[in-house]
């Protein structure tokens, strides 16, 4: 098979450079650096220092609660063309897995593709070892192009940039020093180096290539959500107005908060007091003279006049420690309210409901109040956030499925004659208690025991294996026995049950 044309590469440098600015906002905006509210244009320092302190993220909520709830424990084989039960994976697939130590590394590739739309992984043979590992690629760094770019999940050819061109000087001018880069095609692996494309001018030359092992590309791509245009957006992008709307109603806020909501004092009719200049006295030689405590003595007191010729008015300091008095009758004392800060409140409230409305997430993860709300109520809002993971672990699995197979195709295994399904992990806090129950009930339909074994709450894909070795034993009491197990102290955490238990029942309230 032939490596991957010149129009291929320069099309994956071409779509890298077109897509960067973007990428790069989306990333922005994930770490808290957001683009700043309107402010006047001659705003002075103390306007600029309230509004740095403005911005609240709340996109890094939105991208690490789904995040939180995805975790690969295992993989499930059926054997084609038999009637064999589905097995929990310790094969190649698996082992690739842990030596590449994904337990760890998956959820980067999660986040990765809620912030940029998308990420890559690659099964891809290790130099040392030569066993397949896998790794992530962020979508920052890389670019792919495919065949359909709609169905297809892994690409006809992808690059991954190691490093960027830059310029520097020679003794003929400045000159561009190339960046490296690595592409993979159907068959081969190649290092490249890279230059800013120029008209005319081929932007990248071949250094090295060799053959990565597997039988089609060994890119995967993660897709957070994928229209039938091929275009992929994830959690971040859509929510950027939002955000923005929200940094400017805290903006206002603060603003509002020091300007306008401290009562002011008033007096009307008041004499104004006249600023004094003093004149000291001096000796013979015409040296001020001091008194015993240091202070220059004082002959006089005369009114400071201004250059227009009238005395200079002395300022009124109003703080809380000062008492204005007037010997005028006529005088009147007043107090100016401050302005109210309720609209303010709730406009930022408001924002954050549309954010949390259109990121599918509970209200209450955003605004951190769950006073006085039931377990049916949270269930009932946590449902949208439950469907969302739903559709990411579909999503994601298929993905999983086939970077396992490619991982095991690089080592030297084939992967025909059977498939594979990816096992998630319930990372939902649900109540022991209840779940046991449900199991019980389950068990008296007449649901055999194996099958329960993966809705026991805590348990591994290890421990089902271990079960499976345990077979020929009786299976009724091997449940049992996880059941009393996860539920001691030292093995079920029964404090945390307890406290999931009084939360999701209604009456405890």
């Amino acid at each position: 098979m032939a490596l991957v044309s010149d129009r291929d590469i320069e099309t994956l440098i071409s779509t890298y450079l077109n897509d960067l600015p973007i990428l790069s906002k989306l990333d922005r905006y994930h770490q808290g650096q957001h683009d700043a509210p309107f402010i006047p244009r001659h705003a002075n320092a103390e306007y600029k220092l309230i509004t740095s302190r403005c911005y609240t993220n709340f996109m890094r909520q939105a991208v690490s609660i789904p995040t939180q709830t995805l975790f690969v424990d295992g993989f499930r084989t059926i054997t084609a063309g038999t009637s064999e039960p589905a097995k929990v994976a310790d094969g190649p697939e698996w082992l690739a897995w842990q030596r590449s130590r994904m337990d760890s590394i998956q959820a980067s590739i999660y986040s990765g593709a809620f912030v940029f739309g998308y990420s890559l992984a690659v099964a891809a043979r290790d130099e040392k070892t030569g066993k397949a590992r896998i790794r992530g690629i962020s979508a920052i760094k890389s670019s792919a192009i495919f065949d359909d770019p709609a169905n297809d999940i892994t690409p006809t050819a992808a690059i991954e940039f190691l490093s960027q061109p830059y310029y520097r000087e020679g003794t003929k001018g400045d000159y561009e020093e190339p960046g490296r880069a690595r592409v993979w095609g159907d068959s081969h692996e190649e290092i490249i180096e890279w230059r800013t494309p120029r008209k005319g001018h081929k932007s990248f030359t071949r250094v090295s290539a060799r053959l990565h092992g597997a039988t089609e590309c060994p890119v995967t791509r993660f897709a957070a959500s994928v229209d039938l245009e091929g275009r992929c957006i994830g959690i971040v992008e859509p929510l950027i107005q939002i955000q923005d709307r929200i940094n400017q109603s805290v903006h206002d806020l603060l603003i509002a908060q020091v300007y306008t909501s401290f009562q002011v004092r008033t007096a009307t009719g008041m004499p104004g007091m006249v600023k004094q200049e003093y004149i000291f006295e001096k000796d013979i030689d015409g040296n001020i003279i001091f008194d015993a405590d240091g202070h220059p003595v004082v002959a006089e007191g005369v009114d400071k006049i201004g250059p227009d010729g009238q005395p200079v008015l002395a300022e009124v300091n109003l703080n809380a420690a000062n008492m204005l008095i007037s010997e005028d009758e006529k005088t009147k004392f007043g107090v100016l309210p401050g302005a109210p800060l309720d609209g303010f409140i709730e406009s930022i409230n408001l924002s954050i409901k549309h954010f949390a409305t259109l990121s599918a997430t509970p209200p209450h993860y955003m605004m951190g109040s769950i006073a006085n709300i039931s377990a049916d109520a949270l269930q009932s809002a946590e449902m949208a956030l439950k469907r969302k993971i739903d559709l990411f672990k579909v999503l994601f699995g298929e993905g999983w499925e086939r970077v396992v197979n490619l991982a095991a195709e690089i080592d030297g295994f084939s992967s025909d004659d059977f498939m594979i399904e990816t096992l998630w992990r319930d990372m939902e806090g649900q109540s022991f208690a209840r779940m046991a129950d449900a199991l019980l009930k389950l068990k008296e339909l007449n649901v055999p025991a194996q099958g329960l074994w993966s809705m026991v709450p805590g348990i591994t894909s290890t421990q089902i294996k271990q079960w499976q070795e345990l077979i020929d034993e009786d299976p009724d009491q091997i449940l049992s026995s996880a059941i009393a197990k996860a539920a001691k102290p030292d093995g079920g955490s029964s404090q945390t049950q307890d406290v999931q238990q009084a939360n999701a029942d209604p009456e405890l309230e």
